[in-house]
């Protein structure tokens, strides 16, 4: 996904450690946030509500292998369902840009 964000032209710190993202997450500021709802350690929902809890106003867009996860999503962020193409990706982080502003 950071390859494909980047060949649109976005800026893209990328992480494969969640308890490293949610560290990323409060103590640097970010336009916004593309997780996935299961990884190992804690879960994309859990990481990011602890996120918002510390103080952080942040978009995001989970990314899920399984639709029954949509639960999970409340409010402003966004679901995109694997496998998605380059331009549904670039689509869910052009609106999650645009509710951030």
């Amino acid at each position: 996904m950071a390859r494909i964000l980047r060949l649109f032209g976005h800026e893209v710190i990328a992480t494969r450690a969640p308890l490293e993202a949610l560290e990323l997450l409060t103590s640097e500021s970010f336009d916004g946030v593309i997780c996935d709802v299961m990884m190992p350690e804690i879960r994309g929902p859990t990481m990011v509500a602890r996120a918002r809890e510390a103080g952080v106003d942040v978009r995001v867009v989970f990314v899920t292998g399984s639709p029954l996860d949509e639960v999970a999503v409340t409010g402003e962020d966004d679901l995109l369902t694997k496998p998605f193409s380059p331009p549904a990706l670039q689509a869910a982080v052009q609106r999650m840009l645009r509710h951030g502003s």
